[in-house]
Order: structure tokens, then sequence, then C-alpha cells
């Protein structure tokens, strides 16, 4: 055996470590259409086995325990979705009445960032015309 040969082990293990990283990502990546609502199925199963359970304490089978687990998921979700539509709705009809109030404000940071900057363009274009020096009257004309 070679001094290398460890080296030469240990370098064709890290490449072979490497391309199956990189095989398990890429099917990861081409399979994600499929993983995605499975992984967020099993989430949802997580989540819901223990009111799964608790309603199985009740005396309901298994089926029926999880069929009324995920009513009551889903009527969950519905209530926040209801609930979001509502104040999406009460902040829409309130808008008109603080359109005004939006717009001095707009007006206000338009004037300290904008006003100021045409206000140092203004001086900055007259400390560089003082500098310049004086158009001489006689420069400019032709003399016979």
């Amino acid at each position: 055996m070679t001094p290398t040969a460890p080296h030469e082990a240990w370098t064709s293990s890290l490449a072979l470590k490497i391309l199956a990283g990189t095989a398990v990502l890429g099917l990861l990546y081409l399979g994600r259409g499929v993983l995605v609502p499975i992984t967020l199925a099993a989430m949802l199963g997580f989540v819901l086995a223990p009111l799964v359970k608790k309603i199985r304490g009740l005396g309901l089978g298994q089926a029926s325990a999880a069929m009324l687990a995920l009513i009551v998921a889903g009527l969950a979700a519905a209530g926040v979705a209801m609930a979001i539509l509502v104040q999406l709705g009460t902040m829409s009809d309130s808008m008109p009445r603080y359109e005004a109030h939006v717009q001095a404000k707009i007006a206000t940071l338009r004037e300290a960032t904008l006003g100021r900057l045409a206000e140092a363009q203004g001086r900055a274009g007259r400390l560089i015309g003082n500098l310049a020096p004086a158009a001489d009257p006689d420069h400019g004309a032709d003399t016979p």
C-alpha cells in the first residue's frame, strides 16, 4: 500500500458523498410537486392527532374521529379567513377618510427630502457659477 492511498480513499469518499448529496437534492427538486402535498398532509396529521385522540376518547371510531377533526380544522381555517376578509372590508371602507391625511404626509415627506435636495442643488449651482471666471467682453469680439 502506498503512502497516498489513504488520501485517495478520503478524496474519493468525499467526492462520492458530494455526488450523493447532489443527486438527493436533484430528486427532491424534481419531485417537489408530489412531495410538498404529502409533507403538508403529514404535518396536518401530526397537528390533528391530539384532537383525534380526544374525540376517540368520547367513544367515536378512528375514521369518524379523523373526519370530525378535519371538519373542526376546516371550520377554524374558514373562521380565520372570514375574520381577515371582514378586516379587509372595514379597512377598504375607511380608506377615503384617511386619503387626505396620507396625501398630506406624502407632501411633507416630499418637501423634507426632494425640496431640500432641490435647494442644495440650487446652492451648488450658484457656488459653481461664482467660481467660474467672468467672461471677457473683448475676448469674443472680432477686431480688425
